[in-house]
């Protein structure tokens, strides 16, 4: 079982800290983070929360920001438009031969096939293909996507390229050799 503390640092049963996806990537040097803000960062954390309790059928509509609302109303017009059916949101995910975990957005179903779906509210970066590809690895679905959320609408990102996975290993391997 992997736990994740309130630092955001994931732990396996024996109390080990287990690297994350966000942090090998990271440590790759493959995250542009210009123009990445606090506002952003509480802005996206806000919008995934409220995706998470919609998907639960727990969200109070009344309690949201307004900053918020178009994102929800945004990923709503997604899943009516696609036919996107989420299966488990916020999933846990811990790769035990590679030892690495991560919390994974959404596991889903779109046209029949099994996907990961990872949900960003800021815009494309080439790595969100390793994220996804990371969290694949373990829960080995049919396709990988990225959902690029705005306030003014969405974009689909479909990764299809097999190396992906291949690229995120060797992440993991250099993020370990820089740890």
């Amino acid at each position: 079982m992997i736990t994740l503390d309130k630092d955001h640092i994931y732990r396996d049963s024996a109390g080990r800290v287990v690297p994350g996806v966000t942090g090998i990537i990271r440590a790759c040097g493959l995250m542009d983070s210009t123009g990445w803000s606090d506002y952003a960062r509480d802005r996206g954390t806000a919008v995934h929360k409220a995706i998470e309790l919609y998907e639960r059928g727990t969200l109070d509509s009344r309690s949201l920001s307004p900053v918020v609302v178009p994102y929800l109303d945004n990923w709503i017009a997604f899943k009516n438009q696609t036919g996107y059916r989420c299966i488990e949101t916020e999933k846990r995910v811990y790769h035990k031969l590679y030892r690495y975990a991560g919390t994974l957005d959404q596991i889903g179903e779109m046209q029949g096939r099994s996907c990961v779906l990872d949900i960003k509210t800021g815009a494309y970066q080439r790595w969100w293909a390793l994220q996804t590809a990371s969290y694949n690895g373990v829960v080995k679905c049919q396709d990988r996507y990225s959902l690029e959320l705005r306030g003014d609408g969405w974009k689909l990102h479909k990764h299809e390229n097999k190396n992906d996975w291949r690229v995120f290993q060797a992440c993991l391997t250099v993020a370990g050799w820089a740890a």
